[in-house]
């Protein structure tokens, strides 16, 4: 039997006993878990890395929180956001746990944030899941280390391709430039520059890559030496050129019909978008024409040709239009001797519209482009050279001593469609769309011939005849396609000053000529009314 005095030591036994639980409890971080209700209001609070820290990009280390709530989440997410990306949202950690151990590299010299949210998980069904998420944490930033300033860069080294002939007589007309950086840190990115000649005065093409990127693969012509080098930049800074590298590139067997020389001219230039967005065939009631659009055959409003534009110009709508930029994947021909001519070499366009080819110098070329082999050409006009014949080219010739010619193809894309019409009786193309109007063209049976507007009812259409916009009735045939979706143009307006078989210059006031559809042209003396 215990007594009442042996009863005290056990008492205080026991007591201890519970305190010491209680405290291996508190200290092991078994507190009870927060219900859904309470993750609402849970925020954790972040301690390390501090804002705006500097951390290493190879060996982030240890990311710590704390929070100021009794009870722990289910688990918490460690969210890392760089610019709009966000990276590792499945970083989930227990929730007995605040810290987190980022152990694999992040992009060095960039500027992240962070920020953590708990989360309160229960078992719904027998295998799903509800998950409760509490308010997330304020967000740090933080920025990693390893990136070069502008004292530290240093000049890259060639590595590939080795000096000498590539793809001899056979092979692609790509290749993969490659260097190495010889710096401790890393530069904000490469710039490198690929030429016709040693001092780099005619440069066929260069480009950028990033500062994990020390590899470029560029488009070749089919024969030629080839100079490069590559620059380590942070911002405006520059660590120098690398000691340039050159190597002989030929993917046909005959290259430059075995000439001992392969240094060559440079032919380059762009393919660029000429805008003027809104080509009709007429120019709507009340809007003026805006540089740098104009008026005149084939296609009515359209772009100059010319590509010195900026951004605030604007089309013939009066918006502001976008500057202009070149258009990529745009197949370009050289052939040898004048146009018509192809099969010497051919390129895609590059994204900003680039193309080049090397030639040997004295010699005549064909430069072109053919809607045929481009069918992001849809419907427009070419500006450059300006014309409405389905192919653009130019016959180049190169004399002696050129080293460099710069030639550019300006393309106007049209808003609006373009079907046939079979002629299917003699007819008459008139100036406007009435039978007693007069008549622009005589079409013979059986031709064909674009059109590209309509009237309300589809009684008459605007058509396109050698170059000159006229007026062909339905009775005189029918298109081949339906013409519900081609544009409708404005109603014609009949004269007031006589009958409707007078020609243009028969109109002697702006006001009258201009409500007949035809063109004023303002002289010394006073004017003349001409066909449109």
């Amino acid at each position: 039997m215990v007594t009442g005095l042996e009863m005290i030591p056990m008492m205080k036994k026991s007591a201890f006993l519970i305190l010491a639980l209680i405290i291996l409890t508190a200290a092991t971080g078994c507190a009870q878990e927060c219900t859904a209700e309470e993750i609402l209001t849970f925020t954790p609070i972040l301690q390390s890395p501090a804002d705006g820290a500097l951390v290493s990009y190879e060996n982030p280390g240890v990311f710590e929180w704390t929070h100021q709530e009794s009870c722990i989440p289910s688990s918490y997410i460690i969210t890392y956001a760089w610019g709009e990306v966000s990276l590792d949202n499945g970083n989930f950690q227990d929730g007995d746990t605040t810290h987190f151990l980022r152990d694999t590299p992040l992009l060095p010299g960039t500027s992240y944030e962070w920020y953590v949210t708990a989360v309160h998980t229960e078992e719904v069904g027998e295998i799903g899941f509800n998950n409760t998420l509490g308010p997330p944490s304020e967000t740090w930033t933080f920025t990693t280390d390893g990136m070069c300033s502008g004292s530290d860069l240093e000049p890259p080294v060639p590595s590939s391709p080795p000096t000498g002939w590539i793809n001899n007589g056979s092979g692609p007309d790509y290749v993969n430039i490659e260097w190495s950086y010889p710096g401790d840190c890393y530069p904000e990115g490469y710039h490198y520059q690929i030429a016709s000649d040693p001092d780099f005065k005619n440069i066929i093409t260069s480009g950028i890559t990033d500062w994990n990127e020390q590899s470029a693969l560029i488009h070749l012509p089919k024969c030629a030496k080839i100079y490069w080098r590559v620059e380590a930049r942070a911002g405006n800074a520059s660590g120098g050129y690398s000691n340039p590298s050159y190597f002989t590139h030929s993917s046909i067997t005959n290259c430059f019909l075995l000439q001992e020389s392969v240094d060559a001219a440079l032919l380059k230039g762009f393919v660029f978008a000429d805008y003027c967005k809104s080509t009709v065939p007429w120019v709507p009631d009340g809007v003026g024409i805006f540089p740098p659009c104009t008026f005149g055959e084939p296609y009515g409003v359209h772009a100059d040709g010319n590509r010195n534009r900026v951004a605030t110009e604007q089309e013939v709508t009066g918006e502001e239009i976008p500057v202009e930029i070149g258009i990529p994947d745009v197949v370009v021909d050289l052939g040898a001797g004048p146009c018509p001519s192809t099969g010497l070499d051919q390129m895609n366009t590059l994204q900003n519209g680039a193309y080049y080819f090397m030639v040997q110098s004295p010699g005549e070329y064909c430069l072109s482009i053919s809607k045929d082999n481009n069918p992001s050409l849809d419907h427009g006009i070419w500006t450059r050279p300006l014309t409405d014949q389905p192919i653009a080219e130019y016959t180049l010739d190169f004399e002696e001593g050129d080293d460099l010619m710069l030639v550019d193809f300006g393309w106007d894309q049209n808003d609006f469609l373009k079907i046939d019409f079979d002629v299917e009786l003699l007819s008459f193309c008139r100036l406007r769309d009435s039978k007693n109007s007069p008549e622009v063209a005589i079409l013979e049976e059986g031709i064909k011939i674009p059109i590209i507007a309509r009237n309300e009812d589809a009684t008459w259409f605007a058509a396109l005849v050698d170059g000159k916009r006229c007026f062909i009735s339905i009775a005189s045939g029918s298109p081949q396609e339906d013409p519900s979706d081609l544009m409708i143009y404005p109603t014609q307006l009949t004269t007031q000053a006589g009958p409707e078989t007078q020609s243009c210059s028969d109109f002697k006031t702006p006001e009258s000529c201009q409500d007949q559809g035809c063109k004023w042209i303002y002289t010394a003396a006073a004017g003349i009314c001409t066909d449109p």
